[in-house]
């Protein structure tokens, strides 16, 4: 086999979102992104970090672009880079955005290590945060939270809404459990782990996010809602995954902290 066949038979091209890069070497970067049909793939961009680059700029994070690459034993090789959309510049700018766009990096990296079948669904709910994110579209920490439950439900761990998690009961679900989500208060008192008083105001809340239902998440104006929501959220995240996400967890402690 040629030279030139053996790479063409090694090449694919993927719609991929930038995650986050790492330095290699004195001009080049390796290159994590979520791709469409491959889930997160690591690859090496040669040359990207000299000024000379006429690619380096569409390879940073929160870019989402069209990659050719070819598989290699341990990296593939970034081979071509067509700009679909350019987020990094708007997010960047925006504190909050790029914080909460940091956790979402960290977030899809820690939940793909899991068999996620649908990775277009998952590839499109990380692509529609990013855009609200760089349009300001809606709260961050909206776009976080509505993030959060519905990739967590992609990797199998949805959030029962409308009844208690535990027994079913469709009412006076009124407590939140890290492991189970919403629960009853006869439930609540038998679970092992911790639980935690849930108000109408964030319940609804939740609900809201989880569901898409943004002429509701938008005229909320209450700090306290949205940061109390998150907390939760984030319990029930560390909870499934089993380890911390520090991005998140530094997130929510800033915002506790306002």
């Amino acid at each position: 086999m040629s030279h030139a066949s053996a790479l063409s038979s090694r090449s694919y091209r993927d719609i991929a979102i930038v995650l986050r890069t790492q330095q290699l070497g004195e001009a080049d970067r390796i290159i994590i992104a979520l791709t469409q049909q491959h889930g997160v793939v690591h690859a090496v961009a040669r040359g990207v970090r000299r000024s000379s680059s006429k690619i380096g700029a569409r390879l940073e994070p929160f870019m989402v672009v069209d990659l050719s690459l070819v598989k290699g034993k341990n990296l593939d090789t970034v081979s071509q880079v067509v700009t679909r959309k350019a987020y990094t510049a708007a997010i960047m700018g925006d504190y909050d955005a790029f914080t909460v766009a940091c956790v979402l990096s960290e977030l899809t990296e820690a939940l793909t290590t899991y068999d996620i079948e649908q990775q277009v669904a998952f590839f499109n709910v990380l692509a529609g945060a990013l855009s609200s994110l760089a349009q300001a579209s809606h709260h961050p920490l909206d776009v976080l939270n509505a993030f959060a439950l519905r990739t967590m439900a992609l990797a199998g761990w949805s959030i029962v809404l409308d009844a208690c998690s535990v027994c079913g009961a469709a009412e006076n679900a009124n407590y939140f459990s890290p492991e189970y989500g919403f629960v009853d208060a006869g439930c609540a008192a038998s679970l092992a782990d911790r639980f935690y008083p849930l108000s109408d105001a964030v319940k609804l809340y939740i609900r809201a996010v989880f569901q898409g239902r943004w002429e509701h998440v938008d005229t909320l104006t209450e700090h306290t809602v949205r940061s109390r929501s998150l907390y939760l959220v984030s319990l029930y995240v560390r909870w499934h995954l089993e380890k911390p996400v520090k991005t998140l967890d530094a997130l929510v402690k800033d915002t506790n902290a306002r």
